[in-house]
Protein backbone atom coordinates (compact mmCIF):
# COMPACT_ATOMS: atom_id res chain seq x y z
CA UNK A 1 0.00 0.00 0.00
CA UNK A 2 1.28 3.27 -0.93
CA UNK A 3 2.39 5.74 1.91
CA UNK A 4 -0.63 7.60 3.82
CA UNK A 5 -1.11 11.29 2.67
CA UNK A 6 0.65 14.29 4.38
CA UNK A 7 -1.64 16.91 2.83
CA UNK A 8 -5.26 18.37 4.22
CA UNK A 9 -8.13 19.03 1.42
CA UNK A 10 -10.87 20.27 1.23
CA UNK A 11 -13.17 19.82 -1.77
CA UNK A 12 -15.69 22.08 -2.54
CA UNK A 13 -18.55 20.37 -4.95
CA UNK A 14 -21.46 22.02 -6.61
CA UNK A 15 -23.84 19.48 -8.72
CA UNK A 16 -27.14 20.21 -9.94
CA UNK A 17 -30.44 18.28 -10.47
CA UNK A 18 -33.18 18.73 -13.15
CA UNK A 19 -36.20 17.32 -13.04
CA UNK A 20 -35.48 14.45 -10.75
CA UNK A 21 -35.63 13.27 -6.92
CA UNK A 22 -31.81 12.65 -6.01
CA UNK A 23 -32.47 11.51 -2.18
CA UNK A 24 -35.89 10.71 -1.13
CA UNK A 25 -37.13 10.16 2.11
CA UNK A 26 -39.13 7.08 3.04
CA UNK A 27 -40.82 8.30 5.88
CA UNK A 28 -42.34 11.19 3.82
CA UNK A 29 -44.06 9.20 0.97
CA UNK A 30 -40.20 8.89 -0.50
CA UNK A 31 -40.23 12.91 -1.31
CA UNK A 32 -37.14 15.00 -1.94
CA UNK A 33 -35.47 15.62 1.30
CA UNK A 34 -36.44 19.54 2.34
CA UNK A 35 -35.41 21.66 4.90
CA UNK A 36 -39.43 22.73 6.41
CA UNK A 37 -37.49 25.74 7.71
CA UNK A 38 -36.23 27.43 4.51
CA UNK A 39 -37.38 24.79 1.63
CA UNK A 40 -34.00 24.23 1.02
CA UNK A 41 -33.24 20.25 -0.65
CA UNK A 42 -31.23 18.42 1.03
CA UNK A 43 -29.04 15.12 0.80
CA UNK A 44 -27.47 13.28 3.12
CA UNK A 45 -24.16 12.29 3.33
CA UNK A 46 -25.03 8.02 3.15
CA UNK A 47 -26.67 9.15 -0.04
CA UNK A 48 -23.25 10.87 -1.29
CA UNK A 49 -21.23 8.29 0.02
CA UNK A 50 -23.27 5.48 -1.34
CA UNK A 51 -23.00 7.11 -4.92
CA UNK A 52 -18.93 6.68 -4.48
CA UNK A 53 -18.85 3.46 -2.88
CA UNK A 54 -21.25 2.22 -6.11
CA UNK A 55 -19.21 4.10 -8.82
CA UNK A 56 -15.83 2.63 -7.48
CA UNK A 57 -17.43 -1.06 -7.29
CA UNK A 58 -18.12 -0.75 -10.83
CA UNK A 59 -14.37 -0.10 -11.52
CA UNK A 60 -13.11 -2.73 -9.65
CA UNK A 61 -12.45 -1.19 -5.81
CA UNK A 62 -13.24 -3.67 -2.94
CA UNK A 63 -15.81 -2.20 -0.80
CA UNK A 64 -17.21 -3.27 2.01
CA UNK A 65 -20.63 -1.38 2.31
CA UNK A 66 -22.09 -3.19 -1.02
CA UNK A 67 -25.54 -3.47 -1.73
CA UNK A 68 -27.02 -6.97 -0.61
CA UNK A 69 -23.97 -8.00 1.30
CA UNK A 70 -23.91 -9.92 4.41
CA UNK A 71 -21.17 -7.51 6.76
CA UNK A 72 -20.65 -10.24 9.33
CA UNK A 73 -19.67 -12.88 6.31
CA UNK A 74 -17.01 -10.19 6.08
CA UNK A 75 -15.57 -9.51 9.33
CA UNK A 76 -15.92 -13.49 9.58
CA UNK A 77 -13.29 -13.55 6.69
CA UNK A 78 -10.95 -11.27 8.25
CA UNK A 79 -10.31 -13.11 11.35
CA UNK A 80 -10.54 -16.66 8.85
CA UNK A 81 -7.41 -15.32 7.17
CA UNK A 82 -5.53 -14.59 10.56
CA UNK A 83 -3.03 -17.27 11.32
CA UNK A 84 -3.54 -19.77 14.05
CA UNK A 85 -1.26 -18.84 16.12
CA UNK A 86 -2.29 -15.07 16.45
CA UNK A 87 -3.24 -14.02 20.30
CA UNK A 88 -6.70 -13.58 20.91
CA UNK A 89 -5.68 -10.17 22.48
CA UNK A 90 -4.60 -9.40 18.88
CA UNK A 91 -6.96 -10.63 16.80
CA UNK A 92 -9.02 -8.15 16.60
CA UNK A 93 -6.37 -5.26 15.65
CA UNK A 94 -5.22 -7.56 13.38
CA UNK A 95 -8.75 -8.29 11.99
CA UNK A 96 -9.51 -4.70 11.80
CA UNK A 97 -5.82 -3.95 10.02
CA UNK A 98 -6.60 -6.74 7.27
CA UNK A 99 -10.18 -5.19 6.93
CA UNK A 100 -9.12 -1.24 6.50
CA UNK A 101 -6.37 -2.43 3.75
CA UNK A 102 -8.71 -4.72 1.92
CA UNK A 103 -11.73 -2.21 1.56
CA UNK A 104 -11.45 1.22 0.06
CA UNK A 105 -14.40 2.69 1.86
CA UNK A 106 -12.88 1.47 5.19
CA UNK A 107 -9.69 3.24 4.37
CA UNK A 108 -11.62 6.68 3.33
CA UNK A 109 -14.72 7.07 5.29
CA UNK A 110 -14.15 4.42 7.96
CA UNK A 111 -16.87 1.90 9.65
CA UNK A 112 -18.15 0.10 12.63
CA UNK A 113 -16.61 -3.31 12.55
CA UNK A 114 -18.66 -5.02 15.65
CA UNK A 115 -21.86 -6.07 14.50
CA UNK A 116 -23.89 -8.43 15.37
CA UNK A 117 -24.28 -10.70 18.59
CA UNK A 118 -20.84 -13.08 18.47
CA UNK A 119 -18.38 -11.57 20.53
CA UNK A 120 -15.52 -13.47 19.05
CA UNK A 121 -15.49 -11.65 15.80
CA UNK A 122 -15.62 -7.94 16.49
CA UNK A 123 -12.83 -5.43 14.61
CA UNK A 124 -13.69 -2.60 16.68
CA UNK A 125 -14.56 0.71 14.82
CA UNK A 126 -12.23 2.92 11.94
CA UNK A 127 -12.83 6.89 11.96
CA UNK A 128 -11.97 7.43 8.27
CA UNK A 129 -10.26 10.80 6.89
CA UNK A 130 -12.69 11.15 4.36
CA UNK A 131 -15.88 13.11 6.16
CA UNK A 132 -18.71 15.05 4.42
CA UNK A 133 -22.03 16.21 5.19
CA UNK A 134 -25.63 16.48 4.04
CA UNK A 135 -25.64 18.30 0.47
CA UNK A 136 -27.83 21.62 0.60
CA UNK A 137 -29.15 23.29 -1.98
CA UNK A 138 -27.94 26.86 -2.77
CA UNK A 139 -31.71 27.89 -2.90
CA UNK A 140 -35.05 26.33 -2.28
CA UNK A 141 -36.19 23.67 -4.50
CA UNK A 142 -39.60 23.24 -5.65
CA UNK A 143 -41.33 19.48 -4.69
CA UNK A 144 -43.64 18.36 -7.75
CA UNK A 145 -46.27 15.77 -7.43
CA UNK A 146 -46.79 13.54 -10.52
CA UNK A 147 -49.17 10.98 -11.05
CA UNK A 148 -48.36 8.03 -13.30
CA UNK A 149 -50.05 5.31 -14.78
CA UNK A 150 -49.33 1.87 -15.60
CA UNK A 151 -51.44 -0.30 -18.00
CA UNK A 152 -51.30 -3.40 -16.35
CA UNK A 153 -51.98 -5.07 -12.98
CA UNK A 154 -49.91 -7.38 -10.99
CA UNK A 155 -52.40 -9.78 -9.89
CA UNK A 156 -55.46 -12.09 -11.20
CA UNK A 157 -57.20 -10.47 -8.43
CA UNK A 158 -56.67 -7.05 -9.05
CA UNK A 159 -57.48 -7.84 -12.86
CA UNK A 160 -60.79 -9.48 -12.22
CA UNK A 161 -62.29 -6.51 -10.20
CA UNK A 162 -61.25 -3.85 -12.90
CA UNK A 163 -63.04 -6.23 -15.51
CA UNK A 164 -65.78 -6.60 -13.31
CA UNK A 165 -65.57 -3.03 -12.67
CA UNK A 166 -65.08 -1.68 -15.66
CA UNK A 167 -65.26 -4.51 -18.36
CA UNK A 168 -61.19 -4.18 -19.00
CA UNK A 169 -58.14 -3.69 -17.58
CA UNK A 170 -57.77 -0.37 -16.68
CA UNK A 171 -54.00 -0.36 -14.63
CA UNK A 172 -52.72 1.29 -11.83
CA UNK A 173 -51.85 4.70 -10.71
CA UNK A 174 -49.30 6.24 -8.43
CA UNK A 175 -47.24 9.28 -7.52
CA UNK A 176 -44.26 10.53 -8.28
CA UNK A 177 -41.84 13.34 -6.88
CA UNK A 178 -39.31 15.61 -8.63
CA UNK A 179 -37.51 19.21 -8.07
CA UNK A 180 -37.87 21.00 -11.65
CA UNK A 181 -33.93 22.16 -10.73
CA UNK A 182 -31.39 22.18 -7.75
CA UNK A 183 -27.97 23.47 -7.37
CA UNK A 184 -26.20 21.62 -4.47
CA UNK A 185 -23.57 22.28 -2.43
CA UNK A 186 -21.48 19.96 -0.37
CA UNK A 187 -18.07 20.18 1.29
CA UNK A 188 -15.74 16.99 1.67
CA UNK A 189 -12.77 16.95 4.37
CA UNK A 190 -9.40 15.01 4.03
CA UNK A 191 -7.92 14.95 7.73
CA UNK A 192 -4.02 13.44 7.24
CA UNK A 193 -3.82 12.99 11.44
CA UNK A 194 -6.43 10.14 10.56
CA UNK A 195 -5.16 9.17 6.89
CA UNK A 196 -2.42 7.58 9.21
CA UNK A 197 -4.07 5.08 10.90
CA UNK A 198 -5.85 4.06 8.02
CA UNK A 199 -3.44 4.35 5.06
CA UNK A 200 -5.37 6.55 2.84
CA UNK A 201 -2.98 7.63 -0.02
CA UNK A 202 -2.66 9.92 -2.72
CA UNK A 203 -3.73 7.10 -5.08
CA UNK A 204 -7.04 6.91 -3.19
CA UNK A 205 -7.35 10.36 -3.09
CA UNK A 206 -7.48 10.52 -6.59
CA UNK A 207 -10.17 7.29 -6.69
CA UNK A 208 -12.16 9.77 -4.74
CA UNK A 209 -11.81 12.54 -7.08
CA UNK A 210 -12.36 10.01 -9.97
CA UNK A 211 -15.69 9.17 -8.46
CA UNK A 212 -17.01 13.23 -7.67
CA UNK A 213 -16.38 13.92 -11.47
CA UNK A 214 -17.83 10.33 -12.80
CA UNK A 215 -20.31 8.87 -10.36
CA UNK A 216 -23.71 10.10 -11.69
CA UNK A 217 -22.45 8.97 -14.80
CA UNK A 218 -22.68 5.18 -13.91
CA UNK A 219 -25.99 5.84 -11.40
CA UNK A 220 -28.40 7.36 -14.19
CA UNK A 221 -32.01 6.42 -13.73
CA UNK A 222 -35.62 8.19 -14.64
CA UNK A 223 -36.79 8.84 -10.99
CA UNK A 224 -33.28 10.99 -10.37
CA UNK A 225 -33.70 12.89 -13.51
CA UNK A 226 -29.82 14.49 -14.71
CA UNK A 227 -27.46 14.96 -12.17
CA UNK A 228 -24.16 16.21 -13.32
CA UNK A 229 -20.89 18.03 -11.36
CA UNK A 230 -21.17 21.73 -12.31
CA UNK A 231 -17.99 23.21 -9.84
CA UNK A 232 -15.07 20.94 -8.33
CA UNK A 233 -12.57 22.81 -6.31
CA UNK A 234 -9.88 20.96 -4.25
CA UNK A 235 -7.77 23.09 -1.75
CA UNK A 236 -4.33 21.53 -0.91
CA UNK A 237 -2.40 22.28 1.61
CA UNK A 238 1.19 22.92 1.81
CA UNK A 239 1.60 24.14 4.70
CA UNK A 240 5.78 25.67 5.09
CA UNK A 241 6.30 24.30 8.45
CA UNK A 242 5.76 20.80 8.83
CA UNK A 243 4.08 21.12 12.52
CA UNK A 244 1.09 22.79 10.28
CA UNK A 245 0.69 20.00 7.94
CA UNK A 246 -2.39 18.88 10.31
CA UNK A 247 -3.78 21.84 11.00
CA UNK A 248 -3.10 23.29 7.16
CA UNK A 249 -3.03 26.54 6.04
CA UNK A 250 -6.22 28.26 6.69
CA UNK A 251 -9.55 27.34 8.70
CA UNK A 252 -12.46 25.22 7.21
CA UNK A 253 -15.07 28.17 7.65
CA UNK A 254 -12.47 30.75 5.16
CA UNK A 255 -11.85 28.39 2.20
CA UNK A 256 -15.38 27.80 1.65
CA UNK A 257 -16.19 31.17 1.91
CA UNK A 258 -13.71 31.58 -1.02
CA UNK A 259 -16.55 29.58 -3.29
CA UNK A 260 -19.17 31.93 -3.44
CA UNK A 261 -22.37 31.05 -5.47
CA UNK A 262 -25.05 34.10 -5.90
CA UNK A 263 -28.04 34.33 -8.10
CA UNK A 264 -27.66 35.97 -11.27
CA UNK A 265 -31.31 36.85 -11.89
CA UNK A 266 -34.47 37.81 -10.25
CA UNK A 267 -36.67 34.25 -10.89
CA UNK A 268 -36.53 31.20 -9.88
CA UNK A 269 -33.46 29.20 -11.00
CA UNK A 270 -33.85 26.59 -13.97
CA UNK A 271 -30.92 26.11 -14.78
CA UNK A 272 -26.75 26.57 -13.84
CA UNK A 273 -26.89 29.79 -16.05
CA UNK A 274 -29.26 31.28 -13.48
CA UNK A 275 -25.95 31.30 -10.88
CA UNK A 276 -22.69 33.35 -11.02
CA UNK A 277 -20.02 31.31 -9.12
CA UNK A 278 -16.81 32.76 -8.08
CA UNK A 279 -13.46 31.83 -6.64
CA UNK A 280 -11.93 34.26 -4.46
CA UNK A 281 -8.03 33.94 -5.08
CA UNK A 282 -6.93 37.02 -3.47
CA UNK A 283 -4.76 36.65 -0.87
CA UNK A 284 -4.24 32.95 -0.06
CA UNK A 285 -2.65 32.10 2.89
CA UNK A 286 0.84 31.08 1.86
CA UNK A 287 1.09 27.28 1.08
CA UNK A 288 -2.65 27.06 0.30
CA UNK A 289 -3.37 26.18 -3.66
CA UNK A 290 -6.70 26.08 -5.86
CA UNK A 291 -7.42 24.10 -7.94
CA UNK A 292 -10.11 23.81 -10.71
CA UNK A 293 -10.66 20.10 -11.31
CA UNK A 294 -13.20 20.15 -14.05
CA UNK A 295 -11.41 22.52 -15.90
CA UNK A 296 -8.28 20.31 -16.11
CA UNK A 297 -6.53 21.66 -13.23
CA UNK A 298 -4.46 19.75 -10.44
CA UNK A 299 -3.73 16.87 -12.47
CA UNK A 300 -1.14 15.52 -10.49
CA UNK A 301 -4.36 15.05 -8.03
CA UNK A 302 -6.02 12.59 -10.54
CA UNK A 303 -2.78 10.74 -10.75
Amino acid sequence: MSEAIKNRYEVVYLFEVLDGNPNGDPDFDNRPRTDPATGNGLITDGCLKRKVRDYLDIVGEQIFFRNGVVLNRQIEGAFDTLKKDTAKKDRSAAAKASLVKAYFDIRTFGGVLSTGKDTTNRAGQVQGPVQVGFARSVSPVEVLTHTITRKSVTSEKEAEKQIADHGSIQGTMGRKYTIPYGLYRSLWTVTPARARHTGFSREDFAKLLSALVNMWDLDRSSGRGLISPRVIQVFEHECPKDSDFALGCASLAAISDRVKVTQANDHEPRSFDDYRVTIDTAKLPNGLKIYDVLAGEGAHLLQ
